[in-house]
């Protein structure tokens, strides 16, 4: 086993957790729909979020060559910690008969919802070129990030519901956009 299999064990299972959390808290908001009310901010979010998942866990084999340590294998797995810790605020525990509001809840934790998003970023932005050395510090895929990033800021500020809307649409179109500036083109090559 070499010591970038040992490494992606934790990625995989932090990251299957967290997805396994947000398909399941899912599931319960379906089940208890007739008790949901619905926010579109929050669905933008929770869209991202999944996607999210899939896209870390593809871009983790671009460190499959990174000379590992401990502090590499630290800021690596913020990023999935991260992740797991936003959707399980993302997704309500729903109980009994409860009414959920989604607006309401999605209100309640913005701020740190959009800070954690700020702070993957912006581990994203360094993690390549400055943690692992693997890439240049400026390359066109680096724009949807810092994008993705200046919205969330301003998301962190906005208190009104058009401005949500907004933050979530772009951060979701930032992220479909990284997407393809960074991984469409490769897709279907077969590397090492």
């Amino acid at each position: 086993m070499t010591l970038f299999e040992f490494v992606s064990v934790m990625f995989s299972i932090i990251l299957g957790l967290s997805l396994s959390h947000t398909l399941s808290g899912l599931a319960s908001l379906v089940r208890t729909r007739n008790v949901v009310t619905t926010f579109g901010p929050h669905g933008i979010w929770t869209t991202t979020l999944v996607l999210m998942h899939f896209l870390l866990w593809w871009s983790i084999w671009d460190f499959r060559a990174v000379s590992w340590n401990f502090p590499r294998f630290v800021v690596a797995s913020a990023e999935p910690l991260i992740l797991f810790f936003m959707t399980a605020l993302l997704l309500p525990s729903v109980s009994g008969g409860d009414d959920v509001d989604l607006e309401s809840h999605f209100f309640r934790i913005r701020r740190l919802l959009m800070g954690l998003f700020a702070v993957l970023m912006i581990i994203f932005l360094v993690d390549g070129p400055w943690v692992f050395q693997t890439e240049a510090a400026w390359s066109w895929y680096r724009l949807p990030q810092v994008i993705g990033l200046l919205a969330v800021l301003y998301g962190l500020r906005a208190d009104g519901r058009r401005s949500q809307w907004a933050v979530a649409t772009i951060v979701l179109a930032v992220i479909v956009s990284g997407t393809g500036f960074r991984f469409l083109p490769a897709a279907f090559t077969s590397t090492g």
